[in-house]
Formats: C-alpha cells, structure tokens, sequence
C-alpha cells in the first residue's frame, strides 16, 4: 500500500517491492472465438476497459493462465495499454508502460507473466483508461484465457 507522506512523496507501507494494486481483467474462462488479427478490444468488445488512478504508482506488470494456445504464426498477445478518456476505438489506446505490457498466446498452456515494466509517465494520472487488447490472432484460431490480472506498485 502507498501512503502519501508529509514531504509530498509515496512511500511503500510493505516495502517498494510490494504489490499495491491488483485489477482483475479477466476472472473466468474466456475463449476468444476466432481471434483477432487486427488490432482490437479482447473478444472484439469495447467494455474491456477499467477507469483508474495511476498517480500513485511506477510499475506494472499483466499475467495470466493461457488454458488453450492460440495455433496462430502471428505471435498472438494480450496487451494492456491506456488512452486520457473512454473510447471504442482501439487506436486511441497507447502504449502502458515504456515497454509494452502483454503476454503471449503462443507459448503453450502456461501462466504468463510480462515482468515488472515502468509505466510510462504520461500514463501516471488519474483517470487513466485502461483498455485490454488481442493482436496477432489469425481469425480462425480460438485461445482461451483466464485469471489475466494487472498488478500496479
């Protein structure tokens, strides 16, 4: 947990390794259905997205459970990236952290994990729109996801 401290600073009540935000983005079995190529809302569906505070935070990092790989040669990912307002149009959202924050549908049944990535500063505000996306899919293959959560410190 941050705590706001009398210089103006955040200090980590746990430590600065502690985890003081968890966001739940996907909490069941989701097979995204013939998915996406193009760039687009995971299972092609703008509600995938979360209003937050970021100010507080550094870091990010996105995992989850890849119960069904995708058989897709495009290297398909789950990406987590942020526009300053809602939108239902996926190229509004940019780029989360200073280096993209996703994990891969490819890689077999496993449980994906980015790494702690710095959030970009322009992303550090409050009301950040948080927009969970699927790129590389091949339209054909059906992936299956579960357990995708963000952790923010």
């Amino acid at each position: 947990m941050s705590v706001k401290t009398a210089q103006g600073g955040y200090a980590f009540a746990g430590g600065q390794d502690t985890v003081d935000f968890c966001l739940p983005l996907v909490q069941t079995t989701l097979v995204l259905t013939n998915a996406l190529q193009a760039d687009g809302f995971i299972n092609a569906d703008a509600s995938y997205q979360w209003k937050v505070d970021l100010r507080p935070f550094r870091q990010v990092k996105l995992t989850g459970y890849i119960k069904t790989a995708s058989a897709s040669a495009n290297s398909p990912k789950l990406q987590l990236r942020y526009y300053t307002a809602t939108s239902t149009t996926p190229g509004n959202f940019v780029q989360l952290g200073a280096s993209s924050v996703e994990i891969s549908m490819f890689t077999g049944t496993v449980f994906a994990d980015s790494g702690w990535i710095d959030l970009k500063e322009a992303a550090r505000i409050d009301n950040c729109f948080l927009g969970l996306m699927n790129i590389g899919g091949d339209g054909a293959a059906d992936p299956a996801i579960n357990n995708v959560y963000a952790y923010f410190k």
